[in-house]
């Protein structure tokens, strides 16, 4: 596991950590009972408590130790002290002591984490069945103070989160649901190690604005009991949630073993959202102006980009239906620029036009599954199936590839016949139709030969191949219409193919 990776688990485990002061009920006692269930739900956890004791609706909790230990990592949450305070109105206050300390073993490497909090105010109000939480806090800053590991010089490993607010909302019924919606206006991060007697460095800085984080979590109230937790999903669990970020900037300087790298990325802003349950799968992103650069020694050159737009998606289901289910995927890469320095390896004379590329697809449409793909009892024979569903429509609805000065765009849509698989040798018998316009394309053969990458008389096929499958329509544009009629003969521009 690298250092790296280790860094992610120890971020994880802290947000987790840090998160459990958040629960509570309307009187002190059901918080500190409904907290304590709670943190029971985390896994194989075990609580001790230095002292309790309750006066005039304060319950008051110090030395408080979670710890969970797994094969390859032990983690030990103390808080110094807790209080939980009726206020009269119904609410709760909870106030937990300004640092607190949060122990890791990865892997055998002992590593210790401070967690601080600055003017941290959580008020609880609901009932029994629904705990209704408000946090804001001025900071919150996780620091690595030490590392137990003789090759590492811990510099400064640090998270500082300022300007939080949010709600927390917990209701049970036959299951427990957990919702978030949590901001921040800044957070920084820092990761400073060298090598002990050594020239090897590690170092990181980032800086993210307006971080927001939302959240709808569905958990069975025995998930931790399971005797087959693979089994969650099929008993309810499900999430939906997702965050975003505003103007963000990382720099980065890496040294090891006599290879460096340094280099620097920024954008204006990136969200990922996420949904999973026995209703579907899905999954997104988008990252908008993104800047980056890099130098490095098994770099030949340096390298700079950017990217107006990177976005990607997956929507898919994941249940067995007696009705076709909706799906989609789409990607894009647009207004990608790469620096003069790099074009020049390529096209050192630079006959190639050097605008921004751009490469998007999106594309749609409906299946049916005969297997609950999240459900284990089922995956031995969705494995051994030679056929786990069954396609019934496919929509293109974008193609856009623009590159070096030509252009491909396009659009389509088929539906598909499941009761013939002869036609086309065991597949589905397709029957629609892909529209496609190119533009620049002898332009860009012209060009290729020009470098010397094509030799003219090479050039001749893919020229043929587009007189027969294309319809010139101006100067160097082109359409096709490519077509599957429902007897499974294919044409092109009315032309047939088979």
């Amino acid at each position: 596991m690298t250092r790296f990776n280790q860094a992610s688990q120890i971020a994880l485990i802290i947000s987790l950590a840090g998160s459990t002061a958040a629960f509570a009920d309307v009187t002190a006692q059901q918080v500190w009972e409904d907290w304590q269930e709670t943190m029971g739900m985390s896994g194989e956890v075990n609580i001790a408590i230095g002292s309790e004791t309750a006066s005039g609706g304060t319950i008051s909790v110090t030395d408080l130790v979670v710890s969970m230990q797994e094969p390859d990592i032990s983690v030990t949450s103390t808080i110094g002290s807790l209080e939980f305070t009726e206020q009269g109105d119904g609410t709760v206050a909870v106030t937990l002591s300004p640092e607190n300390t949060i122990d890791l073993v990865l892997e055998g490497t002992p590593v210790s984490i401070t967690a601080t909090n600055d003017d941290m105010n959580i008020v609880v109000s609901g009932d029994p069945s629904e705990f209704n939480y408000a946090v804001s806090a001025d900071s919150y800053a996780l620091t690595v103070t030490s590392i137990e590991d003789d090759e590492v010089v811990l510099n400064d490993i640090s998270v500082v989160i300022s300007g939080i607010s949010g709600t927390y909302v917990t209701h049970t019924s036959d299951l427990r649901n957990v919702s978030y919606n949590m901001a921040a206006e800044n957070t920084t991060i820092v990761v400073d190690v060298s090598e002990n007697g050594g020239g090897g460095v590690v170092q990181m800085a980032g800086t993210l604005a307006d971080l927001a984080a939302a959240a709808q979590i569905a958990m069975p109230l025995n998930m931790m009991e399971m005797e087959n937790p693979d089994n969650m999903f099929v008993d309810g669990f499900a999430v939906e949630g997702g965050y975003s970020v505003g103007a963000t900037e990382y720099s980065m300087n890496f040294n090891a073993d006599g290879d460096m790298a340094q280099g620097a990325a920024s954008f204006d802003g990136a969200n990922v959202a996420l949904a999973m349950g026995m209703d579907g799968f899905a999954y997104q992103g988008a990252i908008q102006n993104l800047a980056a650069n890099i130098v490095g020694s098994e770099i030949p050159l340096p390298v700079e980009f950017a990217m107006e737009e990177l976005s990607y998606g997956i929507d898919v289901p994941v249940s067995a239906s007696d009705d076709p289910q909706d799906f989609a995927l789409n990607m894009t890469l647009g207004g990608l620029t790469v620096n003069e320095l790099l074009w020049s390896m390529a096209d050192p004379a630079g006959v190639l036009p050097h605008d921004p590329a751009t490469v998007s697809f999106d594309l749609t449409g409906a299946a049916k599954l005969f297997f609950d793909v999240l459900d284990p009892s089922q995956a031995d024979a969705l494995a051994m199936s030679d056929m786990p569903g069954e396609l019934h429509s496919l929509n293109l609805n974008n193609l856009t590839v623009s590159l070096v000065g030509a252009e491909i765009l396009g659009d389509g849509a088929f539906t598909f016949d499941n009761t013939d698989l002869e036609t086309f040798d065991g597949l589905p018998r397709p029957m629609g139709e892909l529209n496609l316009a190119i533009n620049g394309a002898n332009g860009l053969i012209d060009k290729l030969i020009q470098m010397g990458l094509i030799p003219e008389q090479e050039a001749m096929m893919p020229r043929m191949m587009m007189g027969m499958f294309t319809t010139p329509v101006g100067d160097d544009m082109l359409t096709s219409k490519i077509e599957i009629n429902e007897q499974g003969h294919i044409s092109a521009n009315g032309q047939r193919l088979q």
